[in-house]
């Protein structure tokens, strides 16, 4: 890997923290303010140079697409933000990592196989303290036991629910009353994840 210079080691933590705190990456504007870069094509060039080294990719003709591959040391992130969840009505979970969590696996115990966070828009789960903004944890598998709070897909649609099992049917239940259970037959619901932690910015 090419080294960076202090002021690429600056931009690249900048675009690690917003894709943490927002879950989407910066403009090249929010670059230049944030960087104290005097142009929009000055803070460009800064990307395009991380991109070059290997530390940034950006997924063409998409806004605010860069994602992190590689932290300013040179290492790996550690856990991959993939797209967005909802904790009220499903919305598309983006099939792309967004950016990455500087946080360690083992941070949320001795937890085998991969681990991904998605970030929650809504309400929905708030009886179980998981809110608007939060960045829920998971653990990637096909199945959870009944009670679990997963992350599942509906018709391509992604939300986190209590998952329970009715013989065929499957309800999604919420941990706020107002919202409502969905039930569903079992084979409409792909199961994402299973929750293992929160982080709270």
């Amino acid at each position: 890997m090419e080294e960076l210079t202090a002021r690429q080691a600056r931009v690249l933590r900048f675009v690690e923290e917003h894709i943490a705190r927002h879950g989407f990456a910066p403009s090249v504007r929010e670059v230049a303010a944030a960087m104290r870069i005097g142009t929009p094509k000055g803070a460009a060039d800064h990307l395009k140079a991380l991109e070059r080294k290997g530390y940034l990719e950006r997924s063409r003709g998409r806004s605010r697409a860069l994602r992190v591959t590689r932290d300013s040391s040179g290492a790996r992130p550690g856990i991959p933000i993939v797209g967005r969840i909802a904790a009220g009505a499903p919305i598309l979970a983006e099939e792309h990592i967004e950016g990455s969590l500087a946080v360690a696996a083992d941070a949320f115990g001795r937890i085998s196989g991969e681990l991904f966070a998605l970030r929650v828009i809504g309400d929905s789960m708030i009886g179980d303290h998981i809110v608007d903004g939060d960045l829920a944890i998971l653990r990637a598998q096909p199945r959870v036991e009944n009670g679990e709070i997963a992350a599942v897909l509906i018709e391509g649609d992604a939300t986190l629910k209590r998952l329970h099992r009715r013989g065929e049917r499957v309800e999604l239940r919420p941990s706020n009353p107002a919202h409502k259970t969905i039930a569903l037959d079992g084979g409409e619901v792909r199961v994402l994840g299973r929750l293992v932690g929160v982080l709270r910015r």
